[in-house]
């Protein structure tokens, strides 16, 4: 059959292949209007980098005072619509019941039977009266209502509203033998050492919640000393875990902070680069807090995932553009074309990526559940929000960075021991070596080729790795030959110092050389001061070496 339709294809002269898409090389690269607003927005934050810099180090502080206003709270029927039958029921049980929520009280003392007693019933009375008086609370039950209630309605001849506890601790026993119901089991346990006040609250919030459990705590700590009294029941203990969770959700994304910070640091081979790196990372969280502090939008369970989801995002995008940014720096040897480049390369999967994201999780705006609905608003604006830092924001950081990678360090071949052969190595370790190296340029010189002829200006200097070199000089149209140099000499100080090339220095073969300047060891004083102390030393080493040798030979010809 296959072969049959491949001849019929023959026959009519069609080519399947015609009608599928061309696929695209790795290397083409697609001019669009993404790429268009990358290049402006790239060179705004370049143009305007001190700016820019400045600005997020003051938005930092401005989210600062936003995140000292969150508010940790979670609250279940709350979340959902006021129309929602689950939420009216609960509402209707709240009014009518005094407090839908159950809180426990527990009373424990060391003494058997001490519950028993009318003194120690008296103060879980009084306990209960405090309680009562809150606003918070709509009821309280203990076994101390039970003992009142047996002790009414078995009066003789006595007015029962005006009955009370007994005022012994054998009428007690005998009421709660006569009287005690499986009901009473649930206030006190066998030996009457242990018993229960039953809270109930009209509030549903945990922040509130946990507002009302300080005040019963501290009211407890009033009771006489045999009595230690302790809050629980199930509303207590979700708001203790819906705090747990939420503030375990904040303390791991600062240590996250930490960690990328350090991963950040071993990756650049730099505190400071490592710092710079983090700060396009660091501003969406921080605005994602401040979003939660001026909103009043609480820290619950729902919306503590966010920064946790935005930071993996958007770390993963600065990793991205810092990486490409440094493969652009080695190959345009120009920090802020390399910026640009880098983002004009990235602008388009970020921003689909970003879309993406920002539509999935808007979805969620269609749920019943408040914090669904806020979960997705704040990720997409999170989202959103990283996507501009990363566009503005790491364009004007890495514009006036030089990056060496910890690939770069392991990866660049200075030959054997360049600290022992290379005199501008001395005393450095093999990594200082390959981090100087790096933050200069290599270049390669091909056979024949000239490095500088006499007479060019001269703004940089020279190390030459492998290859040889020929300097020379034009006197009476004669080519006067100096000796010639090879691995571990300096070519063209004389000329960097002086502003002007003295002799022209052509290559007998192919040659690898580390070109430096001004500016390259200024940002190598900035980033790696011990590392330039010794190279500026080396190169004093170096010059008087040279002035030595041509001393000696002037008072030789002498």
């Amino acid at each position: 059959m296959a072969v049959h339709l491949a001849k019929r294809q023959r026959s009519s002269g069609l080519n399947w292949k015609a009608f599928l898409p061309r696929q695209r090389r790795f290397h083409e690269t697609r001019e669009g209007w993404l790429e268009e607003l990358a290049a402006r927005l790239g060179a705004l934050a370049m143009g305007r980098r001190r700016l820019f810099i400045g600005g997020a180090c003051v938005f930092l502080a401005i989210c600062v005072i936003g995140m000292s206003r969150i508010r940790v709270s979670a609250e279940f029927p709350g979340n959902l619509r006021e129309d929602n039958p689950v939420r009216l029921d609960y509402e209707a049980i709240n009014a009518r019941f005094g407090g839908a929520n159950q809180m426990r009280i527990l009373l424990e003392t060391d003494v058997p039977e001490a519950f028993l007693e009318p003194a120690n019933l008296r103060q879980m009375q009084a306990l209960q009266e405090w309680l009562e008086a809150q606003p918070e609370v709509g009821e309280t039950v203990s076994i101390a209502d039970y003992v009142t209630l047996l002790h009414r309605s078995l009066a003789d001849g006595a007015d029962p509203a005006g009955m009370d506890l007994p005022d012994t601790k054998r009428l007690v026993s005998q009421l709660l033998l006569f009287g005690a119901s499986p009901e009473t089991k649930r206030f006190a346990d066998a030996r009457y050492q242990t018993a229960n006040v039953l809270v109930f609250a009209n509030v549903a919030s945990s922040d509130a919640i946990a507002d009302v459990v300080a005040r019963i705590e501290s009211r407890l700590k009033e009771l006489p000393q045999h009595l230690h009294g302790s809050v629980t029941g199930s509303a207590v203990l979700l708001n203790r875990v819906v705090d747990d969770i939420s503030w375990g959700q904040f303390t791991s994304l600062a240590s996250a902070f930490v960690q990328i910070y350090l991963v950040l640091v071993l990756m650049f081979m730099s505190f400071r680069v490592g710092l710079l790196a983090l700060l396009p990372n660091a501003v969406p969280i921080f605005a994602y807090f401040a979003v939660l502090g001026f909103s009043g939008i609480t820290l619950n369970p729902s919306t503590s995932l966010v920064g946790s989801l935005a930071l993996g995002v958007v770390v993963d995008d600065t990793i991205h553009f810092f990486a490409r940014f440094n493969s652009e720096a080695r190959r345009l040897a120009d920090e802020k074309k390399a910026a640009g480049a880098a983002l004009r390369a990235l602008i388009r999967p970020v921003t689909f990526t970003t879309l993406g994201l920002c539509a999935g999780f808007l979805v969620l705006t269609l749920s019943e559940q408040r914090p669904q609905v806020e979960f997705g608003l704040l990720a997409s604006l999170i989202f959103g929000f990283g996507w501009l830092c990363d566009a503005v924001l790491s364009p004007a950081l890495c514009s006036g960075v030089r990056i060496v990678t910890l690939w770069d360090v392991l990866r660049l071949d200075l030959g054997r021991e360049p600290q022992k052969e290379i005199g501008m190595f001395r005393g450095l370790s093999l990594r200082q070596a390959r981090i100087f190296a790096l933050m200069s340029e290599i270049r390669r010189l091909p056979a024949d080729g000239r490095l500088f002829a006499e007479g060019d200006k001269g703004e940089d200097m020279f190390v030459i790795l492998n290859g040889e070199l020929v300097p020379w000089v034009d006197r009476d149209a004669r080519r006067v030959e100096f000796q010639p140099m090879g691995r571990g000499d300096v070519v063209g100080e004389t000329g960097f110092f002086g502003g002007t090339r003295t002799a022209t220095v052509d290559a007998t073969n192919e040659a690898l050389l580390i070109r430096f300047g001004a500016d390259d060891l200024e940002r190598l004083r900035r980033r790696y001061p011990r590392i330039a102390a010794v190279v500026y030393r080396n190169l004093n080493l170096v010059q008087a070496e040279r002035l030595a040798r041509t001393t000696l030979k002037i008072q030789g010809a002498a």
